[in-house]
């Protein structure tokens, strides 16, 4: 591709906000900017972006069906600690968000997947039983053949009744913490500390 491959890809394909990394102004003049930007920065950007993406892919183990957030991530912005360096690894600045939310978009939609699952068992355990269960073991055998454990560190998934009949479900997310499954309205479901399914009872 080069041209500093497409002005890397417009922008990150358009859907970074390369103002924030550029400042206001003209697409074409953000466009020269990475023209002019040293050959050298540029592909050692790409190295520090490859060896960002194996470490990432690193921290997930399809086996075990895990993510282990706490391996080790030298190559990680993070560590980019000078502006110099910052500026020498524009490239990989600009890109390296966009490999996290996919990360964390990956993660989400594994949680989402489990959840559903442990959702429709705990439903028709309800039909079932008349209603749902003291815990989430209790769908074993009938309703499920195992139950799924937590992507982000291999514990079950937090669930408990609440007094309306209703019940609550949800994962720590990445950041470990248990929240108490607490809804923030002001945030989307991606942003929330922890990931929560939520079932009242028609």
């Amino acid at each position: 591709m080069d041209r500093r491959d497409s002005a890397v890809s417009r922008c990150v394909c358009g859907d970074g906000d390369p103002g924030s990394v550029f400042g206001e102004g003209s697409d074409r003049a953000k466009n020269w900017l990475l023209l002019l930007y040293p050959a050298g920065w540029h592909y050692r950007g790409k190295v520090r972006l490859n060896w960002y993406d194996d470490e990432m892919l690193a921290r997930l183990d399809p086996g075990k069906r895990r993510w282990f957030g706490d391996r080790a991530m030298p190559s990680s912005p993070e560590n980019v600690k000078t502006m110099r360096e910052k500026i020498r690894l524009m490239i990989f600045m600009l890109v390296a968000p966009v490999l996290e939310h996919v990360e964390k978009k990956y993660l989400l939609t594994a949680t989402t997947t489990d959840e559903a699952r442990l959702a429709c068992a705990l439903e028709r355990f309800r039909l079932a039983r008349g209603s749902f269960p003291s815990t989430l073991a209790e769908l074993t055998p009938d309703f499920l053949r195992a139950v799924p454990m937590e992507i982000v560190n291999g514990e079950p998934y937090h669930y408990r009744r609440e007094s309306d009949g209703s019940f609550v479900l949800y994962s720590v997310g990445t950041d470990l913490r248990d929240d108490g499954g607490v809804i923030d309205p002001k945030l989307s479901a991606g942003k929330q500390s922890d990931w929560v399914w939520r079932y009242p009872r028609k």
